[in-house]
């Protein structure tokens, strides 16, 4: 009895002791993360320093090297972990675009990764990456090295408040492409080569497995019981479950073991269960709320949980002490890494940009944002230097030069914020001072589909045929209220989604009805989605902040009172009334058309009689200042 009571307070200190230091851990991150707040860097960053200073600090080192069993749980949670990062990854990207005709985004990652290809396996044995000189090893490390940490550029750039501009977007969804193909690619060198044994062929050595050949038909039957099969289950739990409503557990767990036992196929025959979660990922439908659920929670407990812990174990794996300081080879290799990849991407990006006719510091800025490397690269780098296929020294060359490539991120925002705003000049963007020669952004705002015929009729009334074109950003107004709040999930470049099933019926109401038109409407349109989501406190502010980000020249708002119908009258919401006049308010011209009247301190260019006619309903229109 004594003695279960001394296992009991045992077990007790243990877990109270890792709770505390996992707490500390959470805070020396957090801390760490807003000394560098001034200077924009990502959490990423802190989370890095603090990983390696603690787990090269003896006290902790010596702590956890004492017990086997604590690196040994480590470790399975690490590679936990990272399954669950790489099933997310893969769900994020949509694999039916590899079969799709290339987008621009597409080509321009293409060309960055074959110059990178190249460019690393004629300098890598030069610079004696890895142990040995074997062929494969360099063609392993090309193709990881033309990758792209998509995940944290995304994330990086969305708080840098540059992921909704046209290179932040093209980015990346470049990215996106890279990652996807280098890591399909990676999966099917695993199926056939043995990474841990010198890259030979599966089934070469005595006792190392099973065949290259089961092995890759393993993959392939999962990946076709993947496409098959996941759109029914997934379709059918999503149909059970509509946005608004709570997710059934019964549905979430039958959804989770779906994909685990997917999942489970071929690494049963030898296969890396990282590499097999990512292709369960990437063919699983990724629309519906399932999916998205997934993704959202998951990203949290990696974002709060994992990181930071994934980190402490870079840090014991990476041992700085046996970075050889004094050898030239050691800083040529960190130079190397950092250099030869960042050269390779630009030229990557130039050359598309010929193709394109993209300006060269636009290119050249999105070759620098493409060579960010991310999580899944320092965990595979601390792999390879454990299997001995390369050097301590050169794992923690590696780890710092894709430390020192995330670094210069902020630099490279405030680049493209500056270079946006010589383009768009401090004067005011109304229509008397549009140049002719741009294309014209307009900024229409929607209170529910009532509003898309009008809006339709004033886009058509608007648009011009040929280049430069028009840009319509279609914003739903959504007040905030308390019920609303509770249906909102974060995810995605917009940060934050709207799951009421009335919301989303209203707006996929609103985008097909919109499509529907810009499809006739020959590319003269382009259309961009967004939303005004605020208490009616504060709407005007969230649309003139989305103007002045968008460099709109023209806000169309709907006015408050709609239409009437046959048999009644619409009177609509009466508090938009008071978003109007906010907006009014504010130092913006304005045009207000109400019961046959018209008021107006713009420019003579604007035929007030045509908008009244083809509009066909009382609206606002305002222009703002920049």
């Amino acid at each position: 009895m004594g003695m279960d009571g001394a296992n009991c307070n045992s077990t007790i200190s243990s877990v109270a002791t890792n709770s505390l230091s996992f707490v500390g851990l959470l805070v020396l991150c957090h801390a760490l993360h807003v000394l560098f707040k001034p200077f924009s860097q990502p959490r990423f960053i802190p989370e890095i320093i603090v990983g390696l200073f603690l787990g090269n600090w003896s006290l902790v080192r010596t702590q956890l090297e004492v017990d086997s069993n604590k690196l040994q749980s480590m470790k399975f949670v690490i590679d936990f972990g990272m399954t669950i990062y790489m099933f997310v990854l893969g769900l994020e990207m949509d694999a039916s675009s590899l079969i799709r005709i290339p987008k621009r985004e597409a080509i321009v990652a293409y060309a960055g990764m074959v110059f990178t290809f190249i460019l690393t396996i004629v300098f890598s044995p030069l610079l004696h990456y890895g142990v040995s000189t074997n062929l494969r090893f360099y063609f392993a490390f090309s193709i990881i090295m033309s990758s792209t940490g998509s995940p944290l550029l995304t994330r990086v750039l969305t708080d840098l408040k540059i992921g909704k501009s046209n290179i932040g977007k093209f980015a990346i969804s470049a990215a996106v492409y890279t990652e996807l193909i280098t890591i399909l690619i990676s999966c099917i060198g695993y199926a056939i080569f043995q990474p841990e044994g010198g890259f030979l062929f599966r089934g070469q050595q005595i006792g190392s497995g099973h065949s290259a050949i089961l092995v890759s038909a393993t993959l392939l039957a999962q990946t076709i019981i993947t496409i098959v099969t996941g759109p029914i289950v997934l379709r059918w739990v999503n149909d059970a479950n509509p946005h608004g409503k709570t997710i059934k557990g019964s549905h979430m767990i039958l959804s989770v073991a779906y994909s685990v036992c997917v999942g489970c196929i071929s690494p049963l025959m030898g296969f890396s269960p990282v590499l097999s979660a990512f292709v369960t990922g990437a063919f699983l439908p990724r629309q519906g709320r399932i999916s998205q659920f997934v993704v959202t929670k998951v990203n949290n407990f990696l974002a709060i949980v994992f990181y930071p812990y994934f980190f402490v174990w870079v840090g014991l794996e990476a041992r700085i002490g046996q970075f050889k300081v004094l050898e030239d080879q050691a800083w040529l290799r960190l130079l190397g890494f950092f250099a030869v990849e960042m050269v390779a991407k630009i030229l990557g990006s130039l050359f598309s940009g010929l193709i394109f006719d993209f300006h060269w510091p636009e290119s050249t800025k999105l070759a620098l944002l493409l060579n960010v490397k991310g999580h899944l690269h320092i965990y595979l780098t601390i792999i390879a230097m454990k299997n001995q296929l390369i050097t301590y020294s050169t794992c923690i060359s590696m780890i710092l030069a894709i430390l020192f490539k995330i670094i210069y991120i902020p630099i490279i925002a405030r680049q493209i914020i500056r270079r946006g705003r010589k383009r768009f000049p401090n004067q005011p963007l109304a229509l008397q001072w549009h140049d002719p020669d741009k294309e014209l952004r307009i900024l229409i705002g929607f209170h529910g589909p009532e509003n898309v015929p009008c809006a339709i009729n004033f886009m058509e009334i608007s648009k011009e045929s040929g280049d430069p074109g028009m840009v319509v950003y279609a914003t739903d107004m959504i007040q905030l209220t308390d019920e609303i709040a509770a249906t909102l999930v974060s995810g995605g470049i917009d940060m934050v989604e709207v799951t009421d099933e009335t919301v989303i019926k209203n707006r996929d109401k609103i985008t097909t009805s919109l499509h529907e038109y810009i499809q006739d409407s020959e590319d003269d349109i382009t259309l961009q989605r967004a939303m005004a989501l605020a208490t009616f406190n504060n709407m005007h502010q969230e649309i003139i902040n989305l103007a002045e980000d968008s460099f709109i020249t023209l806000i169309i708002l709907p006015f408050h009172i709609g239409l009437p119908n046959v048999n009644n009258t619409h009177s609509g919401n009466d508090a938009f009334r008071y978003v109007n006049r906010k907006l009014g308010s504010s130092q913006c011209s304005m045009l207000r058309c109400s019961d046959g009247r018209s008021r107006s301190w713009w420019s003579e260019e604007v035929n007030i009689k045509i908008i009244k006619q083809h509009f066909k309903c009382c609206c606002y229109i305002y222009w703002g200042k920049r």
